[in-house]
C-alpha cells in the first residue's frame, strides 16, 4: 500500500510540477500581481501599494488576502523572481492536497483501498491540475483547510489538545489566504463539533482554541470588508446584470401587470434571493461539473468540464453507497456539500470554479467510495463480470487521456488570450528592444501595468512614489500612470510623441510589427513616431 501511495504522489507531483513555469505559457494578471506583491516583500513588510502586510493586499483596486503574496517570498529568493516561482506554492498545495485526502479518506472510510482511490482521483483531477499549475488563492487556502480538517479528525481520535490547536492556525491561515473561507470554515467546525461533540473535552484550553478560531474569522472577515467587498463581483444586491434580469427588465414589457404587483414582485429583495437560488443548484449541475465548467473563462479549459465524464457514474454510486450502508461520515460530507457553495452563490459572476474549489475534496471522496463500490460488486470471477470491470477502467483511462490531451498540448493555444497571453510579451519587447523610449498601451481596464512591473522587477518603493490611480466603470482601481508608462483608453495615431513606443490594438490596415497569439491572430500592434 506504501508503494502504492509513493506511487501516486509522484503521479500527482509530474502532473504539477512537469513545465511548471511554461505550461500555460501566458501568465494572467492574477499571478502577476500575486508575484509582484510577494517581490515587494522581500525587502519590505509593505505591499505593492505602500499598505502593511497586516491588511488585505490591494491588487486592482480590489483586495485579497495576504498569504499567497506571503507564500511566494521563499521561491522567489530560491528560484528567482520569476513564472515558475509565484506558481510553485500552488503546485505543492496540489500535491500535499493528494497526500491530504489519502489521510482525511482512511479515517472517514477505515479502509486503505479507498483512502488510495481517493489519492488517485485527486491527483489526475482536472479541477486540481488546472488550479494547481496556476497562482490561486483558493488552491492553498483548500490544502491548508484540508490540513486543518485532518488535526481536527486526529484530535477527536486520541484527544491531544496540540493537534487541536495546530488544525485551528491551519483554518485561520485558509482564511486569511481566500475569502470562501471566511464564511465557510466557521460554519463547517460548528457542524464538525456537533458531530464529534461525544468525543469533544470541553475544558479551559478547548474553549482558547475555539475563541483563537473566532479571532482569525473575526480578523479577516475585517480584512475582507476593508476592501474585497468593493469588488463588482461580490456587490450581488447591486450587480447591474442581476438587477436588470430580475427587475428591471419585469417592470418595463409593457405588460398590463398593476404597477402594485410590478412594485411587490420586481425587486432587487426578491430578485437577489432567486438569483441566489439558482446560483447555488448550478454549483452541482452537469454543465458546471462534466462540461464546460463555470461562467468566467479564466477558470476553466472551456472544452472540458471540472470532473471526467466517467466520474458522473462514480458519483452516483458513490452516493448511493454511503446511503445504503448508512456510512455515519455522510453527514461530514454533505455539510460540506452543503455549505461550500454559498459564498459562490453571492456573488454576481456564480458558478465559478475558484469560488467554488472547495467543495472538490468531498466530491473527490464521493466519487472514491463509489468506485471502491462498483468494484467490490464486480468481484465475482465471472468472464462477464471481469470484463465489465476491464470496460470501466478503459472508459476511466480514455477521459483521463482525453484531458490530459487537451490540458498539456492545447492549453498554449486555445487558451491563450483567456489566460492574458500578449501583456508578457508586450512589455518584454519594450525591455529588450526599446528600453530607452516612453510607453504608451492601450487599455488600462486590462491591467497591462502589472506585465510591466513584474518583468522589469520594477522597484515597488518607486511605484509607490509614482504611480497615478484611477477608477474605471467598473469600480476598480486601474493604474494610468508611473514612471515612463502610461496607459490610455484610445491612442491617438494622428499625435505621437517621439522617443515613445505605442502599444494599440490591431486596426484594419495593421501589417507591421504585431504581436500575434500562438493562433496566429494578430492581437496588438506597436509603433513610434519614428516608424
Amino acid at each position: 500500500m506504501k508503494y502504492l501511495l509513493a506511487i501516486i504522489i509522484f503521479l500527482a507531483a509530474i502532473l504539477r510540477l512537469y513545465q511548471l513555469g511554461l505550461t500555460p505559457s501566458a501568465f494572467t494578471h492574477d499571478e502577476t500581481a500575486l508575484g509582484y506583491m510577494g517581490f515587494s516583500l522581500i525587502n519590505s513588510p509593505f505591499d505593492a501599494n505602500g499598505i502593511n502586510i497586516l491588511r488585505a493586499v490591494n491588487a486592482f483596486g480590489n483586495w485579497t488576502l495576504p498569504m499567497y503574496p506571503v507564500s511566494t517570498i521563499f521561491p522567489i529568493m530560491f528560484f528567482g523572481f520569476t513564472e515558475f516561482s509565484i506558481r510553485l506554492p500552488s503546485a505543492i498545495s496540489g500535491i500535499a492536497g493528494t497526500i491530504l485526502i489519502y489521510l482525511i479518506a482512511e479515517i472517514f472510510f477505515k479502509k486503505k483501498s479507498i483512502a488510495l482511490i481517493a489519492a488517485l482521483f485527486f491527483a489526475i483531477s482536472p479541477w486540481s491540475i488546472y488550479f494547481s499549475r496556476i497562482a490561486y488563492e483558493t488552491n492553498l487556502a483548500t490544502t491548508l483547510f484540508l490540513g486543518g480538517l485532518y488535526s481536527f479528525l486526529l484530535y477527536f481520535k486520541n484527544k491531544n489538545l496540540k493537534l487541536l490547536f495546530f488544525g485551528v492556525l491551519l483554518f485561520g491561515l485558509a482564511q486569511f489566504t481566500y475569502l470562501v473561507f471566511v464564511f465557510f470554515i466557521p460554519c463547517f467546525v460548528l457542524v464538525l463539533l456537533f458531530i464529534n461533540k461525544a468525543n469533544l473535552k470541553v475544558n479551559k484550553l478547548t474553549v482558547s482554541a475555539g475563541v483563537l478560531l473566532m479571532v482569525f474569522t473575526i480578523t479577516s472577515l475585517v480584512l475582507m470588508i476593508s476592501g474585497s467587498l468593493n469588488h463588482p463581483e461580490l456587490k450581488v444586491l447591486n450587480a447591474e446584470n442581476v438587477i436588470y434580469n430580475r427587475v428591471d427588465l419585469m417592470r418595463s414589457d409593457h405588460t398590463s401587470q398593476t404597477d402594485s404587483l410590478k412594485r411587490i414582485l420586481h425587486t432587487k429583495y426578491l430578485g437577489v434571493p432567486y438569483h441566489f437560488a439558482q446560483s447555488y443548484l448550478a454549483s452541482f449541475s452537469p454543465i458546471f461539473l462534466f462540461d464546460k465548467g463555470g461562467a468566467k473563462v479564466l477558470n476553466n479549459l472551456g472544452y472540458f468540464g471540472n470532473f471526467y465524464l466517467f466520474d458522473s457514474i462514480l458519483l452516483v454510486a458513490g452516493i448511493a453507497g454511503l446511503l445504503w450502508n448508512r456510512e455515519k461520515i455522510i453527514y461530514i460530507i454533505l455539510a460540506w456539500l452543503l455549505l461550500g457553495p454559498i459564498p459562490s452563490a453571492i456573488t454576481s459572476d456564480a458558478p465559478n470554479s475558484a469560488r467554488l474549489f472547495v467543495i472538490l475534496p468531498p466530491l473527490i471522496l464521493i466519487a472514491a467510495y463509489g468506485a471502491y463500490t462498483i468494484f467490490s460488486l464486480l468481484k465475482s470471477r465471472t468472464w462477464l463480470l471481469r470484463l465489465a470491470g476491464l470496460s470501466l477502467i478503459s472508459l476511466y483511462i480514455l477521459n483521463v487521456i482525453f484531458f490530459m490531451e487537451g490540458y498539456f498540448l492545447h492549453i498554449n493555444t486555445l487558451k491563450a488570450q483567456d489566460l492574458h497571453y500578449g501583456y508578457r510579451e508586450a512589455a518584454l519587447l519594450v525591455k529588450n528592444k526599446y528600453s530607452n523610449h516612453n510607453v504608451v498601451m492601450i487599455g488600462p481596464q486590462d491591467f497591462p501595468h502589472l506585465s510591466f512591473l513584474f518583468y522589469n522587477q520594477y522597484d515597488p518603493k518607486k511605484f509607490q512614489q509614482e504611480v497615478i490611480y484611477n477608477t474605471n466603470y467598473k469600480g476598480l482601481i486601474t493604474v494610468s500612470k508611473f514612471g515612463k508608462y502610461t496607459f490610455v483608453d484610445k491612442i491617438d495615431r494622428k499625435k505621437l510623441l517621439p522617443n515613445t513606443i505605442y502599444i494599440d490594438k490591431v486596426l484594419l490596415g495593421d501589417t507591421e510589427r504585431i504581436i500575434y497569439l500562438p493562433t496566429g491572430k494578430p492581437l496588438f500592434t506597436y509603433f513610434t513616431k519614428e516608424d
